[in-house]
């Protein structure tokens, strides 16, 4: 039995998933009138400058 290939979409790739995500939690987080701190986390797949 073979697997079949798997396709990764360049939207996955990009991150536009997150995006969406991150974008409807603020705007629930808006319409319940929460305001939290945040912290950003993110890992580099290669050297460069912040």
């Amino acid at each position: 039995m073979t697997t079949p290939p798997f396709e990764i979409r360049p939207s996955i790739i990009k991150g536009d998933p997150a995006d969406t995500y991150l974008h409807w939690t603020k705007e629930i987080m808006r319409l319940e009138s929460v305001n939290p701190k945040v912290l950003l986390d993110f890992s580099a797949s290669r050297d460069g400058i912040l």
